[in-house]
């Protein structure tokens, strides 16, 4: 009885046992990239699994799973038992799967370079496929590309070909994936492993056909088909058809699916691109240099941030950094780290977090002198500075709430929740966004405002001992801009451009405003010093002191003025493509200056405001050497005659033959200020040969007001005739021509590339374009971006429709033959909807004629910002390296 009572509670326990639910609990570990518990759970079972006999798939599918999670867990060795068993069970059920097993098993052998043994277990794979008569001739074509490179790492170099011969045979009806293997592998051992030239002459030989079969493949790619609706409206009596509105649902799941169908085929093209595995390894190189130390002083502490990373450390000596207060890696993903401002004493730090590229962030504070955050997060605003109160127990800050478009400015005290932040003002009008700064010995709190709808500049002050009493009026509304750059004493200074278009500096006495406010009229403003012949992009006033940055023509130069004694002090002269991006506050009267050029990686310089002298405090070493690259401005001539300033960089010995693989740029809208980067992505393409252009477009802030509005609203047709302009000069200044020309934009810049793709789709080779705005006859009707307004009209008038509707890119878009085009957006993008995207996407793919791709990426859960920029770089260097012909050719 005991011995039957025992084989029942045996039985009993097998049936507990339940493969299926082991394997699915495991597999979903695996999926979310967590091997180490995936195979902890295989391994608990392993056991049963044992039990489970020779012949049992659910067994061979567990030991398989449990081999490649301990591969990726690096444990090469355990991992081989375990694909041995699996594939031996699948090999007696006759189950392809077995390829699977005895492929990772080889993987595990290279991993611990037995080669010999790697190329046998592969030998007995392609064995396999010809006894059992597989059809399949993706496996025997991955095989012998493996078998080849395992035969190479043994130098039997006669059968290293033979097998890479096999393998590019058998690439022709194979996915694009398996073809782009088998390139990597020939490239890294041409670039990287061969020193025989009979060797390199075979393998460019073989690289050659094997390119020839990628080509043929990605040419034969057919679109992801989109579902049309009929949609047509009437506006001002013409009929627009609009029929993948559905897109616009972004979040519905219809739409979803088809974002997952989207990335699949462009995921598959883009990763399948010859050299893209070299483009990986060179970029991740450039981004292995050290980080750039930039040391500023906050009260009685310095702080050092490093940059690029986002690390922030403090100290009470300028040399000794310790204690790091901030990094990016304490947060997760999906989280980035926004702007931050220390308190007055030093002590506190408040800091904004962004969610999924969000605008929407969330404010936190950190105690610096315990490590410990403060209670009181502030969530879902939308923000972007703040201004502590003189004894740092609280801030100032103006924001917008969810579902609210009337900005509030708000005071937070520390170790107070959200809910008792106190209303200091809320504006009646929606849409007007307002900046804050302390002022007047921290007796007043002043406002400077900017509206969306119309232009409209403001300042005014609030007495922060009593908020409730009446603001004092400093500007009333108006169309010139005022910037807040520093106070002395008794009065403030700010840039503006009031009967200066290329800006001037003027001052205001606050003592004035008070005595102004009693009779009800407007302080005046002072002349502090007059509009200068050059365009005068920064200022910082600091004592008595006061420092110009000025572009010129031909550079950037910082200009110094004693305002006491009214004295012009010595300019310094930065190099050309050079700009002063960021200033630091160091010891009076020493600041910090942050350079960078084009070509010239970040510098950090100080600057003596007494004695003027100006020295080298740090730069950012780049992983290539910059000196060997060259940058030029030179000048293109648009449609109306107008002067369009850009800059061209190069490798030093470039040939102007018109063959040069380009990347232009622009952006030409919001009065953005176009400072040089010294970007890695851009050091990449050159190093490989290729030619980066930055185009200064009217629309942004280059050359002072009137050519930021002859940008804009009615003229908005000038910024794309200026871009067509500088890439026509490009091409006449033989530095390339139309199949080796490609754009690039972002944003405004999105709008700009799909403008000039859809003007002169015969003028580019390639195009990107990124979270651009596409459809501008629904722009404002797409969330927060009835802010731009200002910057475009909207189409709800006759006037503005027909000047939308003449350069829209969706509504220009025509049956013909267009150039390749990647676009990128972000999935939770809510400042320009992924609706443009989408629906500029899935029209192109119907209209296009030729065989060049069009490319949807799609980043999920990511705003206006991105994540995963370094995977978008590579994307961007493998689409135009191998659409304007310099991928995989420069790396041979």
């Amino acid at each position: 009885m005991r011995r039957a009572s025992g084989a029942r509670a045996r039985s009993k326990r097998k049936a507990d046992f339940n493969c299926f639910e082991v394997n699915s609990a495991a597999y979903k570990f695996y999926k979310a990239g967590d091997y180490k518990n995936a195979a902890k759970i295989l391994l608990s079972n392993k056991s049963h699994i044992a039990k489970l006999g020779k012949m049992d798939e659910g067994a061979a599918y567990a030991y398989w799973l449990l081999g490649i999670s301990l591969f990726m867990c690096e444990k090469f060795a355990a991992c081989e038992p375990y694909l041995l068993q699996a594939g031996r069970i699948y090999d007696d059920l006759k189950k392809s799967e077995v390829l699977n097993c005895m492929w990772w098993r080889a993987m595990s052998l290279q991993a611990r370079n037995q080669f010999k043994r790697a190329a046998r277990v592969l030998n007995k794979a392609i064995e396999w496929t010809e006894a059992n008569a597989f059809t399949d001739s993706e496996w025997p074509q991955r095989m012998h590309a493996q078998v080849g490179y395992c035969y190479w790492k043994t130098k039997d170099f006669d059968a290293a070909f033979d097998a890479f011969e096999k393998s590019v045979r058998q690439s022709k009806n194979v996915p694009l994936a398996a073809v782009s293997g088998l390139v990597e592998k020939l490239m890294h051992l041409l670039s990287v492993e061969a020193k025989d030239p009979s060797h390199k002459k075979m393998l460019r030989r073989l690289l050659r056909r094997a390119n020839k079969n990628v080509s043929h493949l990605l040419n034969q790619t057919v679109f992801p088909e989109t579902r049309k609706e009929v949609v047509s409206e009437k506006h001002f009596g013409a009929m627009i058809s609009d029929p993948y509105r559905w897109l616009e649902e972004v979040h519905a799941d219809e739409v979803k699916q088809w974002i997952a169908v989207q990335n699949r085929y462009s995921n598959s093209y883009l990763e399948a691109i010859p050299g893209r595995g070299e483009v990986l390894k060179r970029v991740h190189k450039m981004f292995s240099a050290k980080t750039l130390k930039v040391i500023y002083k906050v009260g009685p502490y310095y702080f050092s941030s490093d940059k690029p990373a986002t690390k922030l450390f403090r100290s009470e000596r300028p040399g000794q950094f310790s204690q790091l207060v901030l990094s990016s890696e304490d947060w997760s993903k999906n989280c980035r780290l926004g702007n931050s401002f220390v308190s007055r004493d030093g002590k506190y730090i408040a800091y904004f977090v962004m969610t999924n590229g969000s605008d929407w962030q969330t404010i936190y504070v950190k105690n610096m002198d315990t490590g410990k955050r403060v209670r009181g997060v502030i969530k879902n605003v939308h923000a972007r500075m703040l201004t502590w109160d003189k004894n740092s127990t609280g801030f100032y800050y103006a924001a917008f709430d969810r579902g609210d478009d009337r900005c509030q400015i708000r005071y937070h005290k520390l170790h107070t929740s959200q809910a008792e932040d106190k209303v200091i003002y809320k504006f009646d009008e929606p849409d007007v966004y307002a900046s804050i700064s302390i002022i007047g010995n921290h007796k007043y709190l002043m406002v400077t405002t900017y509206g969306t709808k119309k232009t409209r500049h403001s300042i005014f002050l609030i007495k922060i001992q009593n908020v409730r009493s009446r603001r004092l009026n400093v500007l009333k509304e108006q169309s010139k801009g005022f910037y807040f750059i520093g106070q002395k004493d008794d009065r403030v200074f700010f840039i503006t451009d009031k009967n200066a278009p290329l800006f001037r500096i003027v001052s205001l006495s606050i003592r004035e405003v008070e005595e102004s406010a009693k009779s009800n009229r407007l302080p005046r403003f002072r002349q502090a010093l007059e509009e200068q012949p050059h365009l005068l992009k920064r200022a910082f006033k600091w004592g008595e002191y006061l420092v110009c940055v000025y572009a010129t023509d031909e550079c950037e130069i910082i200009q110094r003025w004693n305002t006491v004694k009214n004295t012009k002090l010595a300019a310094i002269k930065l190099p050309v493509g050079t700009s002063v991006n960021e200033i630091y506050y160091m010891d009076y009267p020493n600041i910090r200056m942050l350079v960078e050029g084009y070509t010239i990686p970040t510098t950090t310089y100080e600057l003596n405001f007494e004695t003027g002298k100006f020295t080298t405090k740090s730069a950012y070493q780049s992983m290539l050497d910059t000196s060997q690259f060259v940058t030029e401005k030179l000048y293109a001539r648009s449609r109306d005659g107008s002067r369009i300033p850009f800059f061209v960089r190069y490798k030093k010995g470039l040939k102007l033959n018109g063959a040069n693989p380009t990347i232009m740029t622009g952006y030409g809208g919001f009065d953005r200020d176009v400072d040089p980067s010294c970007d890695n992505y851009d050091l990449v393409w050159m190093d490989l040969g290729g030619v980066c252009v930055e185009a200064i477009l009217r629309g942004d802030a280059g050359l002072g007001a009137d050519w930021r509005k002859a940008g804009t609203r009615e003229s908005k047709q000038h910024t794309f005739d200026d871009f067509i302009a500088v890439a026509q000069a490009l091409i006449r200044r033989k530095y390339t021509r139309p199949d080796r020309l490609g754009i690039s934009g972002f944003s405004n810049g999105g709008l700009l590339t799909g403008a000039a793709l859809t003007q002169r789709p015969d003028l580019f080779g390639a195009v990107e374009i990124g979270c651009g705005l596409l459809d501008m006859l629904r722009f404002h009707k797409f969330g927060t971006e009835r802010h731009f307004e200002l910057e475009y009209g909207t189409a709800s008038t006759k006037k503005f429709f027909e000047i939308l509707r003449a350069y829209s890119p969706l509504h220009n878009l025509r049956k013909r033959k267009y150039p390749a085009v990647l676009i990128n957006t972000g999935s939770h993008d809510d400042r320009v909807s992924p609706a443009h995207s989408y629906k500029f996407a899935a029209t192109l793919q119907e209209l296009q004629q030729s065989d060049a791709p069009v490319l949807l990426n799609v980043e999920m859960n990511a705003g206006h910002g991105f994540h995963a920029q370094s995977y978008l770089g590579i994307n961007r260097l493998s689409f135009f390296g191998y659409q304007l012909g310099l991928i995989p050719k420069a790396l041979l």
